[in-house]
């Protein structure tokens, strides 16, 4: 993924209402996704959801906001490692560069 997409994706996060978003079902049966709003009450966004997915597609939706931060944390935490693995003598590369196994890498370990 190129740094400028990471870069948008982080801000578009920092942006965003803080968590937890949680999923709603409400009276009539719509499926919503809930956040914090002003004064602690809960607001809605405004997406609806119906049908057989509905569920699926608001929870997925809710933890987006909680899932995507944290995976731009390991991503920059794995980020961080890769120079010195490449530099390592023990890492066999494809033609282009991209990791493909470690040798002996359970037999240096104690």
């Amino acid at each position: 993924m190129m740094p400028d997409r990471l870069e948008e994706i982080r801000q578009r996060a920092e942006k965003a209402t803080p968590g937890p978003w949680e999923t709603s079902r409400l009276q009539n049966g719509i499926v919503v996704v809930t956040m914090p709003y002003k004064n602690g009450h809960p607001g809605w966004v405004g997406a609806e959801w119906y049908g057989s997915s509905a569920e699926a597609n608001a929870e997925f939706t809710a933890a987006a906001r909680s899932d995507l931060p944290y995976l731009l944390r390991r991503l920059a935490a794995a980020e961080a490692v890769i120079p010195a693995l490449i530099a390592s003598p023990r890492l066999v590369g494809d033609p282009d560069g991209t990791i493909v196994a470690w040798q002996k890498a359970q037999e240096d370990k104690p």
